[in-house]
């Protein structure tokens, strides 16, 4: 017996083992490029496991000990085979051992410091279990080489357990009609546009495993709502994942990937959210009729017909028109033949006869421009045929009418090279009197009755192969489909042709007891009939497609057993309305079926209204149909207007860190879930309360859909429009609020606090002062710069409140004040807001200065932000060519800033590895780099599988607009976020390379800037070369400085020299490190910082790392520890005022070490072991340990080893 995972017991069975293979292996393909295991291949391995259990002769065997031994053996194979080294990995169970969950819920092992926010509580123990489990199964699923270069130590993968979960298409079968020199098209997506790649190849980009093509200048349009949307872009990616079919009640029917977004009857939702009993958008179409009256026979023939079929075809009357170009381009016959490359000795004749072969007639026409008129009198004809068809062939009714007829009941009877009949077969005397009068007043061709069979027969080689292939009637009753020449005449020609296809396949009933009426039209053609309810759609009558038989299906009739040769497909129409929309645009041809109908509309009426809605019937995962999934972008003004019409049967509406802009929830409202099904939906805030309740709400939310930081940028700004009317104390009150449910809601993972900040600035940036006001779901019509004074008061609470303090008297440590330093606010009338936050510093030390003064940060051109722990994002005008849209919120447009992912690399061991070589040194920064953005694409890849799994619903929501009650922008546009690669240890990269630490020697500081400006370099590179936004940064490194350093220590081959750089406490961190403990108090210097225990003087320490701001343009920040325990107040604001106005710094903070007592509550600096006011020794240290402040003893080793290095200064 087997005891399973999931908790049964169940017999043993071998063949479980085959089905798990054959499954769990068709990951390799998507992650390794590797095909999966054969059945054969999983039998036999699966037979060497059943004898390996059967000689252990045990009652019982559990599903990992099964697991293990099926691994045992395919890493055995692994040597013959090396896919199986990778099924291996795919098949290997991820999971921490006993003994280690159980430290984990004491609080101790994995990562039990790795982060300073995580809490003593059971969610965190829950947290660093699954942490574990993801980052294994990331690092499995992972090319080997970039695990293991994470693993070595090589470089590090930031948030490594969110890799995989945090941070779009259609089937080639979706016909999607497309509009092209105002002609219909109806054809599958993937003909269309495989065509439009193979035509322009040169043009084609890609991003990541997408192939994009600007196709703007084509004039390709889409059918939308109401109007035609012209195409912009056409995408298409490898169908590697399993795609959606949705069928409705209707039997309409779709297949899209799990991401796309569909319409409902009053939403956007992704394809994934779609079940039963959902309504869908599919009407009203804006395409009813074409303008199509004639068909140029020359260019339809040369377009269409196979060039092996047209060497008979021959052009009648061409003289006078060679007479034309002759007179026109002053030529002799001869001269003119020359230019069509011919032999004029032996092809004069033509000119005599005046006759020519279609092709080079088509050369002809292409070379010079011929009157109309001249084309008038010219016909088409084939060698040996009297028949003839002018150049110029109008469509008439009695064409379209015999088209009809023949897509209902016609066939070809031919013989190549000999005989090309048509034959229309109908027992009806009165149809067939006017097939046959159709006919004859259409085609210039013989007609011939079999009267016997009802038959008629006509055609000839010109009119097979305009039926066959100009109009695209395929052979075979079952391969049939409605040309789309129909779709695109207009009405009164359409209305021929549907008239005499339903007087051929359709029937009627008319029921006066019943006042119903139902129209049937069947056909043995899926084409047929799914282009038939297409039209009807477009007409906005409503039907329903049924499958009434399949083929190989038997029936009894009359004591006898039929098999069906074909599946037949109905379509039905009824209710009043659909019935009289149907009577207005074709009719039955005989008086007995058309005269049921007259009836039912004079003897009934409706008062129902169109229903432009299909109701969902099944959901169902299907395989992809070809080898890509497609797309189009469509042109619109907003979000709500990129839908367009597609579909398999029928047609329906379908669509195509972070740092948040506080508008887009001030006007759509707040949908924590980010569906709307799954918690409570609030409109737009109205009132201050709200308002500020929603901001902490917001971040709480998007935290489960981002592994870092959550912030606003604009906070008082955005937030002003609400707090007109309120006194100083009401301020107040909100603004304590905020920093109580900032810092008390245990809700991000794991139960932290959510890791936040907010942007924050005395008054109106300059930017801003004349942009509307988005509040309370509408925008203006005020303008921000009318509440400067609002902003002011705002400020000036927030820092009341921050100087508090909570109850004991401790700081806020969430969220993170980002004091936005502009031009602007360094202005007199703006010094005594600044002396309050420079009170909160010299109390606490918590506020941050993000200083937009230097050139490099392009104050004034565009937003920035600082997130995190000191990570820069940035949008202006260049970067982004919607900026003025995201600026004045135009449809809901607004700035997304954030990263997708962080790599940072290990610095000093390069420098190790190039041992004094500059180029070597380089040429190793470039090799991580390159490491860096292959884990990036994998990140991708994953990423776009969440997405198409819809597994980050707040980030992809689309709230509705207040105002048009439509589906918004969406909230999160992915496109615009980065992926930033860190750098750790450049300090000890320089000692090691140059013999000298940065404050010792400036030759230190050149290896580290030359570094750091080629790894810029090759950034542009690889930003072309992958289509990927990047951005290179300090790292805050909270634990990646301590893991690189106990990895080169803990390796061979850098052990001797990273022990001559490295910090802390080398011979503590080789004792732990000897007892396999990993938490070692040793660590290197943070991004490009000078070493923390330096003792420079302040001044020396900024003119050294200020070099490096304007080069690591994904951000960087600048440490001042302070030493004394009272600064001034007055003097911190005069020493901001240098760094911001004569620096190049862009970020920093003034950081002062706190003790907290537990015993009476005190708050006081700097550390002591004992509290200074009851001599208690249960205190708790507070400091920061990176870019924000957290208790000391939940910091690692290294950190804590760092926090007594730090070499202190007064101000």
């Amino acid at each position: 017996m087997v005891r399973r995972s999931d908790g049964f017991i169940v017999p043993w069975n071998r063949h479980a083992i085959v089905r798990q293979l054959l499954m769990e292996t068709k990951l390799a393909k998507e992650f390794y490029e590797v095909g999966p295991i054969s059945e054969k291949e999983a039998e036999e391995i699966a037979v060497d496991v059943e004898k390996k259990i059967f000689d252990l002769s045990l009652r019982f065997i559990s599903g990992p000990l099964i697991r293990e031994l099926v691994n045992s053996i395919l890493l055995d194979k692994s040597k013959e085979k090396p896919e199986y080294a990778v099924y291996r990995n795919i098949l290997t169970r991820v999971g921490a051992p006993v003994h280690d969950a159980y430290l984990m819920d004491i609080g101790q092992g994995f990562k039990a410091n790795e982060n300073a926010n995580l809490q003593p509580n059971p969610e965190t123990s829950h947290k660093r279990k699954a942490d574990w489990v993801s980052g294994e199964e990331y690092l499995l699923l992972m090319p080997s080489n970039l695990a293991d270069a994470h693993l070595a130590g090589d470089l590090h993968i930031h948030d490594l357990e969110y890799f995989g979960t945090r941070p779009f298409c259609m089937d080639a079968s979706v016909i999607v009609p497309i509009v092209k020199d105002n002609f219909l098209r109806i054809r599958p997506i993937g003909t269309t546009l495989d065509a439009l790649f193979e035509e322009c190849p040169q043009s084609i980009t890609r991003k990541d495993d997408y192939e994009i093509l600007e196709v703007s200048e084509l004039n390709l349009f889409a059918l939308s709502r109401g109007s035609l949307k012209k195409i912009k872009k056409v995408m298409r990616r490898p169908a590697v994942s399993p795609a959606l079919e949705i069928i409705t009640t209707k039997h309409r029917r779709i297949v899209l990937t799990k991401e796309h977004f569909i319409q409902t009857n009053d939403r956007t939702i992704p394809v994934n959210d779609v079940t039963k009993g959902t309504k869908l958008i599919v009407g009203p179409i804006p395409w009813t009729e074409g303008n199509t009256t004639e068909l140029s026979m020359v260019d339809a023939f040369l377009a269409n017909v196979p060039r092996e079929k047209l060497c008979s075809i021959f052009i009648h009357g061409v003289r006078s028109i060679i007479d034309h170009v002759k007179y026109e381009k002053r030529l002799s016959v001869r001269g003119l033949f020359d230019q069509l490359g011919l032999n004029y000795s032996k092809t004069k004749h033509w000119y005599y006869r005046g006759i020519m072969p279609i092709d080079l007639f088509g050369e002809l026409l292409d070379q010079h421009d011929v009157p109309r008129y001249l084309l008038q009198n010219v016909k088409l004809g084939a060698m040996g045929s009297p028949n003839e068809i002018a150049v110029i062939y109008s469509l008439t009714p009695a064409l379209m009418r015999s088209l009809g007829y023949f897509v209902a009941e016609g066939n070809y009877n031919c013989e190549e090279g000999r005989s090309y009949n048509l034959v229309i077969t109908n027992e009806n005397p009165q149809v067939y009197g006017d097939i046959k009068a159709c006919i004859e007043a259409a085609f210039n061709t013989y007609v011939i009755e079999n009267k016997r069979r009802s038959q008629i027969c006509f055609g000839g080689k010109l009119i097979y192969l305009l039926f066959r292939y100009v109009l695209g009637i395929p052979e075979g009753a079952e391969n049939k489909r409605i040309p789309e020449l129909v779709f695109n005449v207009p009405k009164y020609l359409a209305k021929e042709f549907w008239s005499a296809y339903i007087t051929g396949n359709g029937t009627n009933a008319y029921r006066p007891e019943k006042s119903d009426c139902i129209i049937s039209v069947s056909s043995t053609s899926h084409g047929v009939v799914t282009n038939t309810a297409l039209y009807l759609q477009m007409l906005g009558i409503n039907s329903n497609l049924r499958l009434h038989n399949q083929a190989g299906q038997k029936f009894e009739i009359d004591g006898s057993t039929w098999t069906s040769e074909n599946e037949r497909w109905f379509i039905d129409v009824y209710d009043y309305k659909n019935v009289h929309r149907f009577a207005e645009n074709m009719c039955f041809l005989d008086a007995q079926r058309q005269g049921r109908i007259n009836a039912f509309l004079m003897n009934h009426r409706s008062v129902k209204d169109f229903d432009h809605t299909d109701e969902v019937e099944e959901v169902r995962e299907v395989t992809p149909t070809g080898r890509y999934y497609y797309d189009i972008e469509v042109e619109a003004g907003s979000e709500e207007e990129r839908f367009f019409y597609a579909g398999n049967e029928g047609l329906i509406l379908i669509h195509n860190c972070q740092d948040w802009d506080l508008r887009y929830f001030f006007y759509y409202g707040l949908m924590p879930d980010g569906i709307g099904t799954r918690t409570s939906v609030a409109g737009p805030a109205k009132h201050p309360e709200v308002a500020v309740l929603h901001t902490a709400k917001i971040l709480a939310s998007a935290q489960t859909n981002f592994a870092g930081g959550e912030g606003f940028y604009n906070f008082l700004v955005f937030l002003a429009p609400y707090m007109r009317g309120l006194d100083y104390s009401g301020l107040k009150q909100l603004m304590q609020m905020m920093f109580f449910e900032y810092t008390q809601a245990y809700v991000a993972r794991g139960g932290q606090l959510v890791f936040s900040n907010i942007q924050v600035q005395p008054g109106i940036p300059e930017l801003w002062r004349d942009v509307p006001v988005v509040a309370r779901g509408r925008v203006g019509p005020d303008v921000y710069g009318d509440y400067e004074d609002e902003v002011r008061l705002m400020f000036r609470a927030l820092y009341d409140v921050a100087h508090q303090g909570d109850h004991w008297g401790k700081p806020f440590n969430f969220p993170k004040l980002e004091n936005g330093i502009s031009p602007e606010f360094l202005k007199p009338e703006y010094d005594e807001y600044w002396l309050d936050v420079h009170r909160v510093v010299a109390k606490f030390g918590t506020p941050y200065f993000d200083n937009m003064m230097p050139a490099y940060r392009g104050y004034g051109k565009g937003v920035s932000c600082f997130q995190c722990c000191a990570y820069c994002f940035i949008e202006t005008p260049e970067s982004s060519p919607e900026f003025e849209d995201k600026l004045y919120f135009v449809n809901g447009k607004h700035f997304t800033m954030g990263s997708w992912q962080v790599v940072s690399l290990n610095l000093p061991r390069i420098a190790y590895i190039a041992n004094g070589n500059d180029g070597k040194l380089f040429e190793e920064g470039r090799r991580l780099m390159d490491s860096a953005i292959e884990i990036f694409k994998n990140k991708k890849k994953w990423m776009n599988l969440i997405l198409e799994c819809n597994r980050i619903p707040f980030a992809t929501q689309r709230p509705l607009d207040p105002k048009t009650g439509e589906r918004g922008a969406q909230a999160v546009d992915f496109d615009e976020l980065v992926f930033t690669i860190g750098v750790v240890g450049g300090n000890e990269m320089a000692q090691w390379h140059t013999g000298y630490q940065l404050h010792e020697h400036p030759e230190a500081i050149k290896i580290l800037v030359k570094l750091i400006l080629e790894m810029q370099r090759h950034k542009k590179e690889l930003e072309e070369r992958s289509g990927l936004k990047l951005a290179l940064a300090r790292t805050p490194a909270e634990s990646t400085a301590q893991r690189f350093a106990i990895a080169d220590v803990l390796t061979d081959d850098y052990r001797d020299k990273a022990e001559k750089v490295v910090k802390g406490d080398l011979n503590r961190a080789r004792s732990m490190l000897a007892e396999g403990e990993k938490d070692a108090p040793i660590y290197y210097s943070n991004g490009t910082h000078v070493y923390v225990g330096a003792e420079v003087s302040l001044i020396e320490r900024v003119n050294i790392e200020q070099k490096f701001f304007p080069l690591l343009n994904g951000g960087n920040m600048l440490h001042v520890w302070l030493g004394d325990t009272s600064p001034d107040a007055e003097a911190l604001h005069k020493l901001t005022k240098r760094i911001s106005t004569q620096t190049h710094v862009g970020y920093y903070a003034y950081t002062k070490d706190l003790t907290i007592c537990n015993s009476c509550g005190r708050v006081t600096s700097p550390i002591y072991d004992q509290c200074p006011y009851c001599d208690s020794p249960q205190v708790e240290w507070w400091s920061r340990v990176t870019g924000y402040y957290q208790a000391v003893s939940g910091w690692n080793e290294g950190k804590k080893k760092e926090l007594q290095d730090r070499y202190r200064i007064n101000i």
